[in-house]
Protein backbone atom coordinates (compact mmCIF):
# COMPACT_ATOMS: atom_id res chain seq x y z
CA UNK A 1 0.00 0.00 0.00
CA UNK A 2 1.64 3.21 -1.20
CA UNK A 3 -0.28 6.02 0.47
CA UNK A 4 2.66 8.39 0.98
CA UNK A 5 5.03 8.10 -2.03
CA UNK A 6 7.91 10.19 -0.69
CA UNK A 7 9.17 12.41 2.10
CA UNK A 8 11.04 15.64 1.44
CA UNK A 9 13.51 17.12 3.88
CA UNK A 10 12.66 20.71 4.68
CA UNK A 11 14.61 23.31 2.66
CA UNK A 12 17.27 20.83 1.41
CA UNK A 13 14.87 19.18 -1.06
CA UNK A 14 16.29 15.70 -0.56
CA UNK A 15 13.72 12.92 -0.77
CA UNK A 16 13.05 9.53 0.76
CA UNK A 17 10.90 7.07 -1.13
CA UNK A 18 8.21 5.25 0.82
CA UNK A 19 7.33 1.79 -0.49
CA UNK A 20 4.71 0.85 2.11
CA UNK A 21 3.21 1.79 5.46
CA UNK A 22 6.11 0.15 7.33
CA UNK A 23 8.52 2.63 5.72
CA UNK A 24 6.23 5.48 6.70
CA UNK A 25 6.15 4.41 10.33
CA UNK A 26 9.94 4.00 10.34
CA UNK A 27 10.30 7.55 9.03
CA UNK A 28 8.00 8.79 11.79
CA UNK A 29 10.33 7.22 14.36
CA UNK A 30 13.45 8.90 12.96
CA UNK A 31 15.56 10.86 15.47
CA UNK A 32 18.14 12.01 12.91
CA UNK A 33 15.86 14.21 10.83
CA UNK A 34 13.61 16.34 13.05
CA UNK A 35 11.86 18.29 10.28
CA UNK A 36 10.55 15.84 7.74
CA UNK A 37 7.93 16.80 5.21
CA UNK A 38 5.47 14.25 3.87
CA UNK A 39 3.71 14.51 0.54
CA UNK A 40 0.20 13.07 0.98
CA UNK A 41 -3.01 12.69 -0.94
CA UNK A 42 -5.65 15.07 0.53
CA UNK A 43 -8.00 12.13 1.11
CA UNK A 44 -5.64 10.82 3.79
CA UNK A 45 -5.86 14.01 5.87
CA UNK A 46 -8.26 14.23 8.80
CA UNK A 47 -9.63 17.18 10.73
CA UNK A 48 -10.59 16.51 14.34
CA UNK A 49 -13.90 14.70 14.33
CA UNK A 50 -12.65 12.44 11.53
CA UNK A 51 -13.67 14.73 8.67
CA UNK A 52 -11.96 13.80 5.40
CA UNK A 53 -10.49 16.53 3.22
CA UNK A 54 -12.57 16.17 0.07
CA UNK A 55 -15.51 18.00 -1.50
CA UNK A 56 -17.74 17.14 1.50
CA UNK A 57 -15.43 18.69 4.09
CA UNK A 58 -17.24 21.72 5.56
CA UNK A 59 -14.39 24.11 4.78
CA UNK A 60 -13.82 22.75 1.27
CA UNK A 61 -17.57 22.94 0.63
CA UNK A 62 -17.59 26.48 2.00
CA UNK A 63 -15.00 27.53 -0.56
CA UNK A 64 -16.86 25.96 -3.46
CA UNK A 65 -20.48 26.63 -2.40
CA UNK A 66 -20.29 29.65 -0.13
CA UNK A 67 -20.69 30.41 3.56
CA UNK A 68 -24.03 28.56 3.76
CA UNK A 69 -22.18 25.22 3.52
CA UNK A 70 -20.24 26.05 6.69
CA UNK A 71 -23.43 27.23 8.41
CA UNK A 72 -25.12 23.97 7.46
CA UNK A 73 -22.34 21.90 9.03
CA UNK A 74 -22.54 23.77 12.33
CA UNK A 75 -26.34 23.51 12.23
CA UNK A 76 -26.38 19.71 12.00
CA UNK A 77 -23.23 18.70 13.92
CA UNK A 78 -23.97 19.91 17.46
CA UNK A 79 -22.86 17.25 19.97
CA UNK A 80 -23.45 17.73 23.67
CA UNK A 81 -20.64 15.31 24.54
CA UNK A 82 -18.02 12.99 23.04
CA UNK A 83 -20.44 10.11 22.57
CA UNK A 84 -22.77 12.18 20.40
CA UNK A 85 -19.97 13.37 18.11
CA UNK A 86 -18.88 9.81 17.38
CA UNK A 87 -22.31 8.10 17.53
CA UNK A 88 -21.47 6.02 20.59
CA UNK A 89 -24.13 4.40 22.75
CA UNK A 90 -24.69 7.00 25.46
CA UNK A 91 -23.89 6.32 29.11
CA UNK A 92 -23.20 8.41 32.19
CA UNK A 93 -19.41 8.35 31.65
CA UNK A 94 -19.62 9.53 28.04
CA UNK A 95 -21.90 12.39 29.01
CA UNK A 96 -19.09 13.72 31.23
CA UNK A 97 -16.63 13.91 28.33
CA UNK A 98 -16.74 17.06 26.20
CA UNK A 99 -16.86 16.55 22.44
CA UNK A 100 -13.39 18.06 21.94
CA UNK A 101 -11.64 15.34 23.97
CA UNK A 102 -9.15 12.92 22.35
CA UNK A 103 -8.75 9.51 24.08
CA UNK A 104 -5.02 9.10 23.35
CA UNK A 105 -3.83 12.51 24.57
CA UNK A 106 -1.83 12.59 27.79
CA UNK A 107 -1.90 16.14 29.12
CA UNK A 108 -2.03 17.72 32.54
CA UNK A 109 -4.47 20.49 31.63
CA UNK A 110 -7.61 19.09 29.97
CA UNK A 111 -9.15 22.38 28.86
CA UNK A 112 -11.27 23.20 25.79
CA UNK A 113 -9.68 24.48 22.59
CA UNK A 114 -8.66 28.10 22.80
CA UNK A 115 -10.37 30.73 20.70
CA UNK A 116 -8.89 31.90 17.43
CA UNK A 117 -8.24 35.27 15.85
CA UNK A 118 -9.72 37.34 18.64
CA UNK A 119 -12.75 35.13 19.37
CA UNK A 120 -12.76 33.15 22.60
CA UNK A 121 -13.97 29.56 22.97
CA UNK A 122 -17.52 30.69 23.77
CA UNK A 123 -18.00 31.31 20.04
CA UNK A 124 -17.51 27.60 19.26
CA UNK A 125 -14.82 25.40 17.77
CA UNK A 126 -13.94 24.66 14.16
CA UNK A 127 -14.84 20.98 13.96
CA UNK A 128 -18.44 20.98 15.29
CA UNK A 129 -21.27 23.35 16.23
CA UNK A 130 -22.95 25.30 17.48
CA UNK A 131 -21.00 28.40 16.48
CA UNK A 132 -21.86 32.06 16.63
CA UNK A 133 -22.36 34.23 13.57
CA UNK A 134 -18.98 35.81 14.30
CA UNK A 135 -17.28 32.40 14.29
CA UNK A 136 -18.89 31.35 11.01
CA UNK A 137 -17.88 34.63 9.37
CA UNK A 138 -14.34 34.30 10.71
CA UNK A 139 -13.92 30.78 9.31
CA UNK A 140 -15.23 31.84 5.91
CA UNK A 141 -13.09 34.97 5.81
CA UNK A 142 -9.93 33.02 6.69
CA UNK A 143 -10.64 30.46 3.99
CA UNK A 144 -11.38 32.94 1.22
CA UNK A 145 -8.37 35.11 2.00
CA UNK A 146 -6.10 32.06 2.08
CA UNK A 147 -7.46 30.87 -1.24
CA UNK A 148 -6.78 34.26 -2.81
CA UNK A 149 -3.23 34.27 -1.43
CA UNK A 150 -2.36 30.71 -2.46
CA UNK A 151 -3.94 31.15 -5.89
CA UNK A 152 -1.81 34.24 -6.41
CA UNK A 153 1.49 33.19 -4.79
CA UNK A 154 1.36 29.40 -4.53
CA UNK A 155 1.64 27.35 -1.35
CA UNK A 156 4.79 28.45 0.53
CA UNK A 157 5.24 26.57 3.82
CA UNK A 158 8.82 27.85 4.22
CA UNK A 159 7.42 31.36 4.61
CA UNK A 160 4.08 30.77 6.32
CA UNK A 161 4.53 27.48 8.17
CA UNK A 162 3.62 23.86 7.60
CA UNK A 163 0.36 22.00 7.84
CA UNK A 164 1.21 19.91 10.90
CA UNK A 165 0.00 16.84 12.70
CA UNK A 166 0.75 13.16 13.19
CA UNK A 167 0.11 9.69 11.83
CA UNK A 168 -2.70 7.36 12.85
CA UNK A 169 -2.35 3.64 12.17
CA UNK A 170 -3.87 0.29 13.07
CA UNK A 171 -0.89 -1.59 11.65
CA UNK A 172 -2.18 -1.70 8.09
CA UNK A 173 -4.08 1.53 7.35
CA UNK A 174 -2.65 5.02 7.87
CA UNK A 175 -4.03 8.54 7.97
CA UNK A 176 -2.67 11.96 8.98
CA UNK A 177 -4.42 13.92 11.76
CA UNK A 178 -4.11 17.66 11.06
CA UNK A 179 -3.35 19.58 14.26
CA UNK A 180 -2.33 22.87 12.66
CA UNK A 181 -3.17 24.32 9.26
CA UNK A 182 -6.69 22.97 8.75
CA UNK A 183 -7.66 26.00 6.69
CA UNK A 184 -4.62 25.65 4.43
CA UNK A 185 -5.39 21.96 3.97
CA UNK A 186 -8.94 22.82 2.93
CA UNK A 187 -7.81 25.49 0.47
CA UNK A 188 -5.26 23.18 -1.18
CA UNK A 189 -7.89 20.45 -1.44
CA UNK A 190 -10.40 22.81 -3.05
CA UNK A 191 -7.69 23.99 -5.47
CA UNK A 192 -7.26 20.34 -6.55
CA UNK A 193 -3.71 19.86 -5.31
CA UNK A 194 -2.95 16.20 -5.98
CA UNK A 195 -0.43 16.15 -3.10
CA UNK A 196 -0.28 18.28 0.03
CA UNK A 197 2.93 18.79 1.99
CA UNK A 198 2.60 18.22 5.74
CA UNK A 199 5.01 17.92 8.67
CA UNK A 200 5.08 16.44 12.16
CA UNK A 201 3.88 18.83 14.87
CA UNK A 202 6.27 19.44 17.73
CA UNK A 203 4.90 18.56 21.14
CA UNK A 204 2.64 15.84 19.72
CA UNK A 205 3.35 12.16 19.09
CA UNK A 206 4.46 11.32 15.56
CA UNK A 207 2.46 8.09 15.53
CA UNK A 208 -0.64 6.90 17.40
CA UNK A 209 -1.25 3.18 17.00
CA UNK A 210 -4.62 1.65 17.89
CA UNK A 211 -2.81 -1.38 19.30
CA UNK A 212 -1.79 0.88 22.20
CA UNK A 213 -5.45 1.53 23.06
CA UNK A 214 -5.37 0.01 26.57
CA UNK A 215 -2.64 2.52 27.51
CA UNK A 216 -4.46 5.65 26.33
CA UNK A 217 -5.06 8.06 29.23
CA UNK A 218 -8.86 8.20 28.99
CA UNK A 219 -8.99 4.39 28.89
CA UNK A 220 -6.60 3.92 31.79
CA UNK A 221 -8.46 6.36 34.04
CA UNK A 222 -11.82 4.72 33.28
CA UNK A 223 -13.37 7.63 31.38
CA UNK A 224 -13.76 5.47 28.25
CA UNK A 225 -13.80 1.73 27.71
CA UNK A 226 -11.54 0.27 25.03
CA UNK A 227 -14.42 -0.36 22.65
CA UNK A 228 -15.56 3.28 22.59
CA UNK A 229 -12.00 4.60 22.44
CA UNK A 230 -11.39 2.38 19.41
CA UNK A 231 -14.56 3.68 17.74
CA UNK A 232 -13.28 7.25 18.13
CA UNK A 233 -9.94 6.20 16.68
CA UNK A 234 -11.43 4.30 13.74
CA UNK A 235 -13.67 7.25 12.90
CA UNK A 236 -10.49 9.24 12.36
CA UNK A 237 -8.55 6.48 10.64
CA UNK A 238 -11.32 5.55 8.20
CA UNK A 239 -12.57 9.12 7.94
CA UNK A 240 -16.10 10.34 7.42
CA UNK A 241 -17.93 12.77 5.20
CA UNK A 242 -20.56 15.39 5.93
CA UNK A 243 -23.38 14.87 3.46
CA UNK A 244 -26.44 16.14 5.36
CA UNK A 245 -28.58 19.01 4.26
CA UNK A 246 -28.71 21.02 0.99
Amino acid sequence: MQIFPFLTKSRKCSSRHIEDSCDLIQAALSIDDPHLRLSVNPSHLRMQGGWIYDSTHPFVAGLSRGVSAIENFYKYIRPDHLGELYSLASNSLLKKLPAWEIPWYDRLDRTPPRGEKGLDSSHGVSFYGPCTREKVDLEYSRLTKLKESISREGYRPDLYGDIEGYILTDGSQTAFFVRGGKHRAAVLTELNYARITVAFKRGFPRVVDSRWCRYWPLVRDGSLNESNAMKVFMTHLNGRRFEIGP
